[in-house]
């Protein structure tokens, strides 16, 4: 974890948040990262002048997102929370960003409600995810899963894969109700919804070339991450 934010990886990442930033034209001074784990998105943001709240369910990821900022000289303040029931006002943020959490919730769409409730209009919601586990009902996408797989052997790269019980992660992932569901279409018909009208809505299907390192393309060629860049508007 730490690894990934002083390679290669940190800086395309950093480099796709500038242009982010860029587009909107707004003034972000107060962001929250979402399910922040080991501080990935936080102490980026951070190192960009933000003032940032890292949040998590889980006491020992904070603590691990507290030493991955302090070795960094980055200031971040982590607080334990649900990302259903965000302790926060109502229109107070400035910049909501999750990585790799909504596929693992199990009311989403309370998820963007809440997200939606605490972000200022004019603010900017960035939610970076993929359809992890949709080869569970997809043929194709298991197709694609398995020759990801093999490339990856084939071509002697490191399989990220190979730490991870796939067989219990597969379990958790058929009780959860994104893992079936086309995404991100799915998120964007809801944030469709939920969003005020005047709202600006961006669905990149696949920003793998702009953020991960080769190996991480080989890895996940088949699983593409996505991004939704929400402006929310006025009421």
């Amino acid at each position: 974890h730490f690894a990934e934010l002083t390679d290669l990886n940190a800086s395309k990442w950093d480099s796709y948040l500038t242009k982010v930033f860029k587009k909107a034209n707004g003034t972000l001074t107060k962001a929250v990262d979402i399910g922040t784990g080991p501080g990935f998105l936080a102490i980026l943001l951070a190192k960009k002048g933000l003032e940032v709240d890292a949040v998590d369910m889980n006491p020992a990821m904070l603590k691990k997102a507290r030493e991955n900022a302090e070795k960094l000289g980055a200031n971040i303040t982590t607080k334990q929370m649900n990302a259903l029931d965000l302790d926060y006002e109502d229109d107070s943020l400035d910049l909501v960003v999750s990585r790799n959490l909504t596929w693992n919730l199990e009311d989403p769409e309370a998820a963007y409600k809440e997200w939606l409730r605490v972000l200022r209009p004019g603010g900017l919601l960035i939610n970076f995810d993929a359809n992890w586990y949709n080869y569970l009902y997809d043929k194709e996408a298991k197709e694609a899963y398995r020759n990801d797989r093999k490339r990856v052997a084939n071509e002697g790269a490191y399989d990220f894969y190979i730490h991870t019980d796939v067989s219990r992660m597969e379990e958790i992932a058929k009780h959860l109700p994104l893992s079936a569901k086309q995404r991100p279409h799915w998120d964007f018909t809801i944030l469709k919804e939920l969003l005020p009208h005047s709202s600006h809505l961006t669905v990149t299907k696949n920003i793998n070339h702009s953020v991960l390192t080769k190996e991480q393309e080989l890895n996940f060629n088949a699983t593409p991450l996505f991004s939704i860049i929400a402006r929310k508007g006025m009421e």
